[in-house]
């Protein structure tokens, strides 16, 4: 598998596990609204958004 398919497949699985309610193509990942907890990352509390951060 190439590396691009690998971070693809990284980043499926942290949608996943943040947002199961949701299909991963629904969730885009931008540190602006993580940070800001802005649009779907309201949803989770302070500690989850450090932790997906990191």
């Amino acid at each position: 598998m190439s590396l691009t398919g690998k971070i693809d497949n990284k980043v499926t699985q942290v949608k996943v596990k943040y947002f199961p309610n949701l299909k991963p193509k629904e969730v885009e990942l931008h540190a602006y609204e993580i940070f800001g907890r802005k649009e779907l990352f309201r949803r989770l509390n302070s500690e989850k958004n450090r932790e997906l951060i990191n």
